[in-house]
C-alpha cells in the first residue's frame, strides 16, 4: 500500500494539561501535499478535542487506556479495522508501546504496519540506563539512581545535592528543593506511574531537544534539533526554534547506530549554564509534541514514518532550515454534540457522514422514546381516560334527567 492513499491511524489525541503528540503528528501528515489518504484517530477519551476536527481526522474510534491491557486494545483495533481497513498505526504515547508490542504480530497478520523497537531495545534507552548510554553518544550524563520503593527513594535522596529531580519511568518530573519535599514528590510521581522511579541530578541551563527518525538498521533518516524558548509550568515546550547544532545531530546519529533504532525518538539534552556541556536527560521512544516544527523546517518526520509503516523505502533527509520558530496556542473550538453522543453511545464516529443529534439539550423538553411498554402504558391510559369520560357523561345525563323531573314536579 502506498502511503499517499493509505489509511493511517494515530493514537494519543489528548490536549488536556499538556499536548500529546497525536494531533501534531496528524497535522504533519495532513500537511504533506502528496497525501490523499485517510486519518483515523484512536482516542482514549470522548472529549479529546481532535475528535471534533473533521479537517484533521476522518474517523475516530475509542480505545482503552493502556492500564486495561493489550487484549482490550487488540479487540478495539480489530473492530476499527473491520469498519475501515487500516494500513498503518502510529502510536505516540510511551505508556502504550508495551501493549502495541504485544499485539504487533496479530496486527501484522491483519496487514497493519507499525515501526517499533523490540522490548529489549526499548528498555536500553530508558531513564535507568542513561549513564551507560550517554558516553557512547558523546554526551555527559547527570548522576542518577533508581528507586524501587518509597523507602528506597527516601534513602537514595540523601545522596544528592539540592535541588534534584524525581522522575517517573514514563512521564512526570518534579524538582525537589529540600528533603522535606521529597516524600510528596515521590508519592505524586509513583502514584501516577508506579515504581520504579528515577532520582536525577539537577542540571541548570537551557534545554535542547532533537526529534529524530531511525531506519532500524543503524541509519538515521532525519534529525531536527531545537532550543526551547517558552515553557509551561511542567517544563514542556510552548515555543521553540530550530538551531544549527552538529553535536546534537551527531548524538542522534550515534543513538540510531548504537541501538539500531527503528522509528521515532526524541533526545533531550540540557546544556549546562556555566560549562555549556551537553547532559543527556531523557530519550523518548516517540515523537515530541512539537514535531510539527520538523515539517516546517523541511523534514516532515511524521510523514516519513507513515511511509516506513506502509513498507516504503525512505531516503535520509539532507538538511533542515535553521531559525524556524514555533509557538503553541490554546483556543476554544465549537463542537457538534452529535459527535460526542456517537462516541459515548457507539465508541466511534465517522466525521465524513452527516450526524444526527440523538439527545436533546437539557433546556429542551425531553420526548420519551416509543417502546412496547410505553405503547402499552398509553393504551391503558387511553382506556382509563375513556372510562372516566363515559362515567362523567353518564353522571351528566342522570343529573339532567333528575333536574327535568324536579322541574315537572314544581309545575
Amino acid at each position: 500500500m502506498k502511503a499517499r492513499t493509505a489509511t493511517i491511524a494515530v493514537s494519543g489525541l489528548s490536549v488536556a494539561s499538556t499536548l500529546a503528540p497525536g494531533l501534531p503528528v496528524m497535522l504533519s501528515i495532513k500537511s504533506e501535499p502528496e497525501f490523499r489518504g485517510s486519518i483515523v484517530g484512536l482516542s482514549h477519551d470522548p472529549l479529546d478535542p481532535p475528535n471534533y476536527a473533521p479537517d484533521v481526522v476522518d474517523r475516530v474510534f475509542l480505545v482503552p487506556y493502556p492500564a486495561q491491557g493489550s487484549a482490550q486494545l487488540l479487540g478495539r483495533i480489530e473492530h476499527a479495522h473491520a469498519c475501515q481497513p487500516i494500513d498503518a498505526i502510529i502510536p505516540t504515547l510511551d505508556s502504550e508501546l508495551p501493549q502495541y508490542l504485544e499485539i504487533s504480530t496479530r496486527l501484522a497478520d491483519l496487514g497493519i504496519g507499525m515501526v517499533l523497537p523490540d522490548a529489549t531495545t526499548l528498555a536500553r534507552r530508558s531513564k535507568m540506563n542513561l549513564s551507560a548510554l550517554a558516553p557512547r553518544l558523546g554526551l555527559r550524563a547527570p548522576y542518577g539512581r533508581v528507586a524501587y520503593s518509597y523507602a528506597d527513594a527516601q534513602t537514595l535522596g540523601r545522596e544528592f545535592l539540592l535541588p534534584f529531580v524525581v522522575k517517573g519511568h514514563y512521564y512526570g518530573a518534579i524538582t525537589v528543593q529540600s528533603l522535606d519535599q521529597l516524600p510528596g514528590a515521590v508519592q505524586a510521581v509513583a502514584g501516577a506511574w508506579g515504581y520504579p522511579i528515577v532520582l536525577q541530578e539537577y542540571v541548570p541551563g537551557v534545554e535542547y531537544d532533537t526529534a529524530a527518525l531511525g531506519d532500524g538498521a543503524g541509519g538515521l533518516l532525519g534529525a531536527v534539533p531545537m532550543k526551547k524558548l517558552q515553557l509551561d509550568g511542567r517544563g514542556k515546550a510552548w515555543g521553540g526554534m530550530t538551531v544549527e547544532d552538529p553535536h546534537l545531530v551527531r548524538a542522534a546519529r550515534l543513538l540510531a547506530a548504537e541501538l539500531e533504532w527503528p522509528g521515532p525518538m526524541e533526545v533531550e539534552v540540557m546544556r549546562h549554564a556555566e560549562s555549556n556541556d551537553p547532559y543527556l536527560i531523557e530519550i523518548n521512544p516517540r515523537f515530541p509534541a512539537w514535531v510539527q516544527l520538523t515539517a516546517a523546517a523541511g523534514q516532515n518526520l511524521p510523514w516519513a514514518l507513515a511511509r516506513l509503516a506502509c513498507g516504503e523505502k525512505v531516503e535520509p533527509f539532507e538538511g533542515y532550515q535553521v531559525g524556524v520558530m514555533s509557538l503553541r496556542r490554546s483556543i476554544d473550538v465549537a463542537c457538534q454534540p452529535g459527535i460526542y453522543e456517537a462516541l459515548v453511545m457507539d465508541g466511534e464516529v465517522d466525521l465524513r457522514a452527516p450526524l444526527r443529534a440523538r439527545m436533546q439539550p437539557y433546556w429542551v423538553a425531553t420526548r420519551e422514546i416509543a417502546s412496547p411498554i410505553r405503547e402499552q402504558r398509553l393504551l391503558i391510559q387511553d382506556s382509563e381516560e375513556a372510562v372516566a369520560e363515559a362515567a362523567v357523561a353518564t353522571a351528566e345525563r342522570a343529573s339532567a334527567v333528575i333536574a327535568a323531573e324536579q322541574g315537572v314536579d314544581r309545575e
